[in-house]
């Protein structure tokens, strides 16, 4: 769904926040349905795909960037409107003004900047996601797992791309080095 048609404009269309994808879907097999892919060329939700740890697993999941909103490149006039805002958790094109006036499309620069931070987390989603750890560095610890189990230990160092981190253990007295999976540590 790619042609450079000068007349397509992206514009930001306000939907109930945790129902962007349905949205999405919608407006597309709806314009799908009346033959209108000429007036609306794509539909995109800005997401991110987020890597978690909860309770020792890796869990990948999507997280809208931008909640309540999608962008709509369309050539807009009254046919586009009603057809968008007639779908089901629909509200309406954003536009400055509160009457009935028609919206401004975004500015090509700042689509442009949503459009390379989708590109980049496509990017970053095939190599398994953003990772967020629970663990921040100073943070005191207690291993679970491996030679150093109940040890306890402070957060020196995190290595989110491989999910390990290294804890100084206090090990005959002396602040020791070691370097764990975040699996196999919790807070204490």
């Amino acid at each position: 769904m790619s042609s450079e048609n000068s007349d397509f404009q992206w514009y930001v269309v306000q939907c109930f926040t945790g129902r962007e994808k349905s949205v999405k879907e919608r407006i597309l097999e709806k314009v799908k349905e009346l033959g209108l892919e000429y007036k609306v060329e794509d539909v995109l939700i800005d997401l991110e795909t987020v890597t978690e740890m909860r309770r020792g697993a890796k869990v990948t999941r999507e997280v809208v960037r931008s909640p309540g909103y999608i962008y709509v490149k369309a050539i807009y006039d009254e046919e586009v409107k009603n057809i968008i805002t007639d779908v089901q958790d629909c509200i309406r094109f954003l536009n400055n003004e509160r009457d009935n006036s028609a919206p401004k499309p975004v500015r090509k620069e700042q689509m442009q900047r949503i459009l390379n931070a989708v590109s980049d987390n496509e990017e970053i989603a095939e190599k398994g996601g953003v990772v967020t750890i629970p663990f921040k560095v100073g943070q005191s610890v207690k291993v679970t797992q491996g030679s150093f189990k109940d040890f306890e230990g402070v957060v020196d160092e995190i290595f989110p791309n491989a999910l390990r981190m290294k804890v100084l253990v206090n090990i005959f007295g002396r602040n020791t080095p070691v370097e764990v999976d975040v699996t196999e540590v919790e807070s204490i």
